[in-house]
């Protein structure tokens, strides 16, 4: 370095008196031997003020470590001081290795509290397991049998009612009479008057009671025209009911029935066994109380609509939707012969399958709060478009299904239990979009070709056994994807935390790394399941499936080839001077060169910083790399404030490297005045002054591989506050050279 500042004291007088007395090529100003005392008093005085230096102080911010790996399959291994699924980290050292055990040596930076091994498959798929005492461990994925087939049959025998026809009727019948028996507005007649009865606006209390012989069982016929609003509403079991069309039955709730002659039981949830009501196309059917279907068959046309606070069909009630159903609390359907079934448009503010209730969906619905299925025997199925805020499944069953697409705003919640029927399915092309997603307990995803599961959210796995988690087709080329943003595990230490299974892609932003509890893996691994880092980087397209899936356009999973590189910094003082050795603002920005990480032993050799003037060479293992430095790099004092990365130069590659942090570089520096001789500045021995640090680059976050080298002419630890309390213990503030001082250090 050109200073052109005097030493002070002691050195000044040196200098002077040196100077009167000639010199020679054995002792003037410039021979290291001399240099050096002189270096390092100056050290002592104006770095270390007064503070000793570790006797055991390498300079060096990374140590070798010793990595054993056992793997059972082939790919590009690569170390990482951070979950690279996740982290912007870039690897210590990256190399391709076989079956087997292998023993790597990886320079790691001091200050690293954690190492994560990763091993790449050609396409950039991924495995990432923690490294615990210096090991880590790639099982082969396990088989998988073919049998367990995650694609579904369309209602998979469940025998849902059909759909009705010709059931609806649009005008009352010629010849059927007016139902009006007592005083005005009041009727009481047998429901097996002869061609049935109607009702108008002229009604407002009604009793159908049955056959005249007092059974209540022999049914009849009840049509409804025009605008009729009840406050009595009683119909005997086996009647059948038309809401003809652009006509409405608006009923009463439980509060809100009139007492007739002492009877309150005319309401809303008093709808009797074997009743069948039809709403025409613009009928209506009003009630502001809950309604119950006591194994009560309800059909609703396409144009027709329902409206109350809530409906539950229980026993072997029917609830057939083709129109318009909303409810403003909740829709239930509670026992193995009770039916939900939406082809039209559906909605409440939450669904509950209790029991064994079976429900299928091919229209639209929408769940404003919750949708619960928690029966081992429930039959949830949507073939349409199904919108629910929170998705609760609990016990587990065999006939839970999406078919077509599922969108869940808030959190689906799977927790289910250790039996052969705990799945949710996926068919093909369908998709599910969820916020957050946690599935607990042995549960199963079984998802078909081309279905898509996509959580914008944060994931939670924690299945806790052995073959539970998601699954893709288990056999044939198609695959299905699970897109993340954020994957974590449910419990430390937990084994199966989950397990990926067929041909599944599981694409994320950031997931858990791999590692053991005893035996057992936390992420385990069947079939041909690939994990990829990025959410659009799986190496596969779903085409669009109309509404049921806007697909996934896939991408190319490069992390693999270009990964962030890590580099290695080897930063000199020259010890050169004009007038006599000026190091008070010791920068160790003379000669700077940075070497990549090495990649299959490969390591590449840059010149980035020139801050002194004299001629320098730079010397790998006593062999010259570069002869002129300056005439390489373009000028003097080149990156020693504003940096221009172009002026980043290529000296040399290096081969077999595996400690790229530790080489043999050093510098020789011609003498000032231009006459023969120089002096070589290389590493210095423990405890010494340092002519040379070797610092390692930042290995993760925004600034990954880098190191911002000292401004000219500034003291590094005026740059590096720290610098000084690790000179002193080299076992403290080990991560000095990430606490820097903006203005002081280069910037690029």
């Amino acid at each position: 370095m050109m200073k052109t500042k005097f030493l002070m004291n002691a050195l000044a007088v040196m200098a002077i008196a040196v100077a009167a007395v000639g010199c020679s090529h054995d002792d003037d100003l410039y021979t290291k031997k001399d240099n050096g005392e002189l270096y390092k008093t100056s050290f002592e005085e104006n770095i270390m003020g007064g503070m000793a230096i570790d006797a055991n102080q390498n300079w060096n911010t990374s140590e070798p470590v010793s990595l054993t790996i056992n793997t059972e399959m082939a790919g590009k291994l690569k170390i990482y001081t951070a979950n690279p699924v996740g982290e912007n980290s870039a690897a210590l050292i990256s190399q391709t290795i076989g079956i087997g055990t292998s023993e790597i040596t990886v320079a790691k930076p001091v200050d690293a509290k954690q190492l994560f091994a990763a091993l790449y498959d050609s396409d950039g798929s991924l495995r990432v397991m923690v490294v615990s005492d210096n090991k880590a461990t790639f099982t082969a994925p396990r088989s998988i049998a073919k049998s367990r087939v995650a694609k579904v049959q369309k209602k998979y025998n469940i025998d849902f009612p059909d759909a009705p026809t010709n059931d609806f009727v649009l005008a009352v019948p010629e010849g059927v009479e007016l139902a009006r028996d007592y005083n005005d507005g009041e009727v009481s007649r047998a429901a097996t008057a002869t061609n049935g009865n109607y009702i108008d606006a002229s009604v407002k209390k009604v009793k159908i009671w049955g056959g005249w012989d007092g059974s209540k069982t022999s049914g009849g016929t009840l049509y409804v025209k025009g605008d009729v609003q009840l406050d009595f509403y009683y119909v005997a079991p086996n009647t059948t009911i038309y809401i003809t069309q652009n006509s409405t039955l608006s009923i009463p709730s439980q509060s809100e029935v009139v007492s007739w002659n002492g009877e309150t039981n005319g309401h809303s949830e008093n709808l009797q066994a074997g009743c069948k009501y039809y709403l025409a196309p613009g009928a209506k059917l009003v009630s502001n109380g809950h309604v119950k279907l006591n194994s009560t068959e309800l059909y609703v046309a396409s144009g027709a609509e329902i409206t109350a606070p809530s409906l539950e069909s229980n026993g072997i009630g029917i609830f057939y939707n083709q129109g318009t159903a909303t409810f403003t609390g909740n829709l239930s359907v509670e026992n193995a012969d009770s039916y939900v079934i939406n082809e039209g448009s559906l909605s409440a503010a939450n669904y509950g399958d209790y029991g064994s209730g079976n429900f299928w969906n091919t229209g639209t619905v929408t769940i404003t709060d919750k949708t619960t299925v928690n029966s081992n025997a429930n039959v949830w199925i949507n073939e349409g478009m199904y919108t629910t805020k929170d998705f609760e499944y609990y016990a587990g069953s065999i006939n839970v299904w999406n078919l077509c697409k599922l969108y869940v705003t808030n959190k689906f919640d799977m927790t289910l239990g250790d039996n052969a029927t705990s799945t949710f399915a996926m068919d093909n092309g369908s998709s599910m979009i969820v916020k957050d997603f946690h599935i607990q307990g042995p549960a199963r995803i079984n998802m078909a070709g081309n279905s898509i599961i996509k959580v914008s959210g944060t994931c939670e796995m924690d299945c806790r056994k052995a073959d539970y988690g998601i699954f893709g087709p288990t056999s044939g080329d198609l695959w299905a994807v699970f897109q993340a943003k954020d994957i974590t595990k449910g419990i430390d230490n937990q084994g199966y935390e989950v397990t990926y299974g067929g041909n599944l892609y599981v694409a994320c932003d950031s997931h858990f790394a791999n590692g053991f509890s005893g035996q057992y893996p936390y992420i385990d691994y069947v079939g041909e399941a690939k994990l990829v880092e990025g959410q659009t980087n799986a190496p596969y397209t779903i085409p669009a499936n109309g509404k049921c899936s806007d697909g996934y356009n896939g991408g190319s999973n490069s992390r693999v080839d270009n990964d962030p590189i890590m580099y290695y910094y080897y930063a000199f003082e020259d010890l050169g001077g004009v007038n006599g050795v000026n190091n008070t603002d010791i920068d160790f920005n003379d000669i700077v060169l940075r070497v990549s990480a090495p990649d299959d032993g490969k390591c590449d050799v840059q010149l980035v910083a020139a801050g002194g003037e004299l001629k320098t060479k730079i010397l790998y293992n006593g062999t010259v790399i570069c002869e002129d430095v300056h005439e390489k790099i373009g000028g003097t004092m080149k990156n020693t404030g504003n940096v221009d990365t172009s002026k980043f130069v290529d000296i040399y590659e290096l081969n077999d490297v595996t400690d790229a942090s530790n080489l043999p570089f050093a510098i020789e520096v011609a003498r000032a005045d231009g006459t023969q001789g120089s002096t070589t500045v290389e590493a210095s021995g423990l405890g010494e002054a340092p002519l040379m640090i070797k610092v390692a680059g930042i290995s993760e976050g925004e600034n990954t591989g880098k190191w911002f080298w000292v401004k000219e002419r500034v003291s590094i630890k005026t740059a590096y506050p720290l610098f000084v309390n690790w000179a002193a213990d080299r076992t403290k503030n080990t991560d000095w050279y990430k606490d820097y001082v903006q203005e002081y250090v280069v910037n690029y």
